[in-house]
């Protein structure tokens, strides 16, 4: 689908008005050689197609009035339901979208490179973009839930459509990415982002926090056999000495400390936690990973490194 495709409604009515056209024409033979050697009706052709393309993407930039409303209202600015054109009396849904064909909400945008807009029901399809859902609420809820939907952008685990609640610990954790590199060199000291099996015991240590410290779904998750994950698991408990160990449930706040930590020193290593994947060793959690959503590849942390 051409970009012309995906503009505004209103720019399906737009005609270049012939004075308009006249004096475009003009200037492009008294300014472009090529536009003055074409033949009259060829020139005011090629001048017509790019007024109309120009006059598209104005109106897909700049929008209806309900849009430059949405957008102003997104952006921290005033809106009413009657420049927006929805109803006073109910709650929204604020979606975001990566750009591309517009979103079939009751009004929407194009804002900051993406789509936005509210709509009564969440999308069920998002094709092959990330497009993200917050919970219904006023016209003054989406103003605040607008930069979290565009900020659950960057961690989605992979295209489709992703409640906002559910990328959650990825929004807040990549906002304090100093406090992860700082877990990381802390708890994962010795281990080596360079070598591959230190990287398969943190994927095993991770996916099994993600279960809930059970291994049997442990197990199931990464397609072993339980025995190799409670072995795993025990030399990682050697290595680093404070590590996950098997039949001994951490308490939350430390076992959180180990999930942000292994989140990190593993986007540091160039793996990806996305949601479905099995996270088998020499894998990647990209996107189909159970292991939980908003892990991304290419986290910029420096996990302390130890010779040992």
């Amino acid at each position: 689908m051409s970009r012309a495709q995906w503009s505004d409604p209103a720019a399906d009515g737009l005609q270049a008005d012939d004075a308009v056209l006249d004096d475009l024409l003009d200037a492009a033979r008294a300014h472009s050689p090529v536009v003055a050697r074409l033949p009259p009706a060829e020139a005011r052709r090629h001048v017509a197609f790019l007024l109309a393309a120009a006059e598209q993407r104005l109106a897909r930039d700049l929008g209806t009035a309900p849009q430059r409303a949405l957008r102003r209202l997104l952006r921290g600015g005033a809106a009413t339901p009657e420049e927006l054109r929805v109803r006073p009396d109910v709650t929204y849904h604020c979606v975001v979208a990566s750009d591309g064909p517009p979103l079939d909400c009751a009004v929407e945008t194009t804002i900051d490179g993406h789509r936005a807009g509210l709509t009564l029901t969440p999308p069920t399809g998002a094709g092959s973009r990330v497009l993200v859902v917050a919970p219904a609420g006023s016209l003054a809820d989406a103003v605040t839930r607008y930069p979290a939907c565009a900020a659950a952008l960057a961690v989605a685990p992979g295209p489709g459509v992703h409640d906002l609640l559910d990328l959650a610990p990825g929004i807040a954790f990549a906002g304090q990415a100093l406090l992860g590199d700082l877990l990381a060199a802390r708890l994962l000291s010795g281990l080596d982002p360079h070598d591959g099996f230190h990287r398969e015991l943190a994927v095993t240590a991770l996916t099994y926090l993600d279960q809930g410290q059970r291994l049997s779904q442990t197990a199931a998750t990464l397609f072993l056999h339980p025995n190799t994950v409670r072995y795993r698991l025990g030399r990682l408990h050697e290595i680093l000495g404070t590590a996950v160990e098997p039949g001994e449930r951490m308490p939350m706040p430390r076992a959180v400390c180990l999930w942000w930590a292994l989140r990190h020193w593993l986007a540091y290593a160039g793996y990806s936690h996305g949601a479905g994947s099995s996270c088998g060793a020499g894998s990647s959690h990209g996107a189909g990973s159970s292991c939980g959503a908003g892990f991304s590849r290419g986290v910029a942390v420096r996990p302390h490194r130890s010779s040992a």
